[in-house]
């Protein structure tokens, strides 16, 4: 009897174990060829948009370029901007303003297109989001260069744009007036002359008419103080000290605003530390420590150290984990862009790998067991993540961290064309997970293989979470493997699949209510991770 119940179940599974090269039999309609040879269930359009905001365009995907990707998702934010505009919008705002993606550019795209094509009533939502979205002038000059691609200069675009200005206090309007001056071909100067922006006080017809370089001096007197410490700035040919006591008199002066001659003196590095912000103070480690700024015990170091450790001051700069990482793969190399040359200082490092975790949202241990599926496969090494210098594998690695950091029970392991364990646990730091990764790259992408490896060593997982690109194309679909797991083990375990490319698939099954699919490059990864792990331990 026994062995007819085996003969039976290899039957069943035989009938329900479809390649991976190959739709699922009745579900052909659900899924379509990825981009590495096998079939994949296709994301709808706003689950796309999901990770054009949060995993942005990407090189190396592998048939398609950033271009490729770009125009595609520029399509198909048009088409849903006709569809539901205002929910664009919202959506774009609601992951800008939680910091949620590694860079601001997609939301700003997206809200500018809705101001662009978006009826009447959209574009009036569109213009007030972006006065919380576009936060510097740098994201204003992407939100004109798509404007000026896609719309018109017309009365509602001169006028939501002219509120971006208008709406600012005279300080803030020159810190961005003076510190963010241009940026790929656009300035303050080309924005204020296609506006047409009217002042409302005469420091603003002050701040203007400098901006575009007016001979009139008449309303000099109105400009705000800073415009003093700058100019006098630019007129200081050698003198450090001078340059010190302009910083201290103004706690606006930037980095931007220092000559170029002076950004290698110690003494004005060290002015200017107090207030400089976060995300200027993480690309220029590599300036500070070749200027001997960041020597244990100096005051210098304990500001540095302190600020990378300040929990709320990078919630408030919206430090995304993937810009940390970023810089301990920077400041870990020992050169710079220009070839500058330091010697990282170990506890400068552990500050970073400290900060990584402090920039998630962390909820709670639910005590859930999670295995950690991380694609391994050759399409994850060759894809690159913006101009970060890392690849998708390298992030995937480090957003699963994020995972292991806030669970006990967990497993982890690397997929290619089989599952194999990784030597991974919480007490390493990114560098020796980053190597780790990247000391296993197979080929072909078998994504059934971590819960096949799970069913056959009876492992007992509450949570499965994979991390890939979804190109699948070896062993059978992940989704019968899951359930062959699910039935083995007597157990409705979950997986929830973190995407790690913008394509149009995934592995996860939709008719699933156990299976989600999200962008795996989210801040919220690990708090996402512990809500689905509360709902699916209920059930």
């Amino acid at each position: 009897m026994a062995n007819l119940n085996k003969t039976l179940n290899d039957i069943h599974h035989q009938k329900t174990q479809t390649p991976a090269t190959k739709a699922i039999p009745g579900r052909e309609a659900e899924m379509a060829p990825n981009n590495n040879g096998g079939v994949s269930f296709v994301i709808d359009d706003w689950a796309y948009f999901d990770r054009f905001l949060i995993i942005g365009p990407q090189n190396g995907n592998n048939a398609k370029s950033a271009v490729d990707t770009t125009d595609e998702a520029i399509k198909r934010v048009i088409s849903l901007i006709t569809q539901d505009g205002k929910r664009v919008i919202e959506t774009a705002k609601t992951i800008s303003l939680a910091g949620r993606a590694p860079k601001n550019d997609s939301a700003i795209v997206a809200i500018a297109l809705a101001a662009s094509l978006g009826s009447q009533e959209v574009q009036v939502e569109a213009y007030a989001a972006m006065r919380e979205v576009c936060r510097t002038g740098t994201h204003m000059f992407l939100f004109v260069q798509v404007l000026n691609q896609f719309g018109k200069w017309n009365a509602a675009a001169k006028r939501g744009v002219a509120q971006w200005y208008l709406s600012k206090k005279d300080d803030r309007l020159a810190v961005q007036l003076l510190k963010y001056q241009q940026r790929n071909g656009w300035s303050h100067r080309d924005v204020l002359r296609l506006a047409h922006i009217k002042p409302q006080t005469d420091a603003q017809n002050a701040m203007f008419r400098r901006t575009i370089k007016s001979e009139d001096k008449s309303l000099d007197g109105m400009l705000p103080a800073l415009y003093a410490v700058v100019d006098e700035l630019n007129a200081t040919g050698t003198d450090a000290k001078r340059i010190v006591s302009l910083i201290e008199q103004n706690q606006h002066v930037s980095w931007e605003m220092i000559p170029t001659q002076f950004l290698n003196n110690k003494a004005v590095l060290a002015a200017l530390l107090p207030n400089m912000g976060m995300t200027a103070l993480i690309r220029q480690l590599g300036r500070f420590t070749t200027n001997g700024l960041t020597m244990p015990m100096s005051d210098t170091f304990k500001i540095i150290k302190g600020k990378i450790l300040d929990e709320d001051a990078l919630k408030k700069g919206r430090i995304h984990p993937i810009t940390i990482l970023t810089a301990v793969r920077s400041y870990e190399r020992g050169v710079g862009r220009s070839g500058t040359w330091w010697q990282p200082e170990a506890q400068i490092v552990s500050a970073l790998n400290q900060s990584f975790y402090k920039t998630f949202d962390f909820i709670e241990d639910t005590g859930a067991g999670v295995m950690l599926g991380l694609d391994c496969s050759g399409s994850m090494f060759s894809m690159s993540v913006g101009e970060s210098g890392l690849v998708a594998a390298d992030v995937a690695a480090a957003m699963a961290m994020s995972v292991i950091h806030s669970h006990e029970n967990y497993f982890v392991g690397g997929f290619g064309y089989s599952f194999r364990k990784l030597n991974i646990t919480k007490g390493m730091d990114l560098k020796q997970v980053l190597k780790t990764i990247a000391d296993f790259s197979w080929q072909s992408t078998n994504i059934s293989s971590v819960a096949e490896f799970a069913r056959t060593n009876r492992i007992p997982v509450d949570v499965f979470g994979i991390f890939t690109d979804n190109d699948v194309n070896t062993g059978i679909q992940p989704t019968q493997e899951l359930k062959r797991y699910r039935d083995g083990m007597g157990k409705k375990s979950a997986q929830i699949v973190c995407a790690t490319s913008l394509s149009n698939f995934t592995v996860a099954d939709k008719t699933d209510p156990y299976q989600i699919d999200i962008p795996g490059f989210d801040s919220s990864v690990p708090a996402i991770f512990t809500e689905f792990e509360r709902l699916t331990i209920k059930k």
